[in-house]
């Protein structure tokens, strides 16, 4: 026997299930049989059902018989990202200081340079914390911003944030 299978929780559809019984285990309410699927057209066959029922795998369906498609995934935020993209957060008014300050302020050189070597910045990190404090600690960084610069990045399909 064909069941489908879907979540009690969330009504997701995710899979299939072939069994020798006509009821799997204790009645599980996960298992639908395949001729009480209610989908439109029915499965006209258990044949049938195992070639169509794919087409529902990731679809919600509801307790009142209605398909609808998963909620997006929620966006997923992560302290590391690029250099680059965590340089980009600087408008360039606050760049232009930056480089200014640090001709004559040696922390702030330190800073920059420790920036322009790293391989990838985690605003979790005390140096990039206490960096952006000294920034607006010399005024090259107004202090509003510092929630902006410290904030987590988006995180993108290869795992850190977009450079």
């Amino acid at each position: 026997m064909l069941f489908v299978l879907r979540a009690s929780a969330s009504g997701l559809i995710y899979g299939y299930t072939i069994t020798d019984n006509e009821v799997p285990g204790a009645e599980n309410s996960e298992y639908i049989a395949w001729n009480e699927f209610p989908c439109e057209p029915p499965f006209a066959s258990m044949e049938e059902a195992g070639l169509r029922v794919g087409d529902y795998v990731g679809l919600i369906l509801s307790d009142d018989g209605v398909f609808s498609p998963p909620p997006p995934p929620a966006p997923e935020y992560i302290p590391i990202m690029t250099v680059l993209t965590f340089r980009d957060r600087f408008t360039l008014a606050e760049k232009s200081a930056i480089y200014t300050i640090a001709e004559t302020d040696v922390v702030m050189r330190v800073i920059v340079d420790d920036l322009n070597t790293a391989d990838f910045v985690s605003v979790d990190d005390q140096h990039t914390i206490d960096g952006v404090d000294y920034m607006i600690a010399v005024n090259a960084v107004d202090p509003s911003r510092r929630e902006a610069l410290l904030a987590p990045a988006l995180r993108d399909n290869s795992g850190l944030a977009p450079s």
